[in-house]
């Protein structure tokens, strides 16, 4: 399944434990903008809840932090 990296993020955070409040604090975005892109993974991932996304996120293969590739090559 693929992740935008800003889903990527949220769903680190999670991980992590932390709460919607404090990822979208810790990424700078509103927490209602994490809970859009939960719900976008929800979706994807046909789970109802928080609980079972994180649950089918750790027996996925999800990996993350993401190589970062360079943007400027001078």
């Amino acid at each position: 399944m693929y992740l935008t990296e800003q889903e990527a993020r949220c769903i680190h955070h999670l991980l992590k434990n932390c709460t919607i409040k404090e990822t979208g604090s810790l990424l700078q975005l509103s927490h209602r903008t994490v809970e859009f892109y939960l719900k976008r993974i929800r979706n994807r991932t046909k789970t109802r809840n928080k609980k079972e996304l994180l649950e089918w996120i750790r027996k996925s293969d999800f990996k993350y932090p993401f190589k970062k590739t360079p943007t400027n090559l001078h």
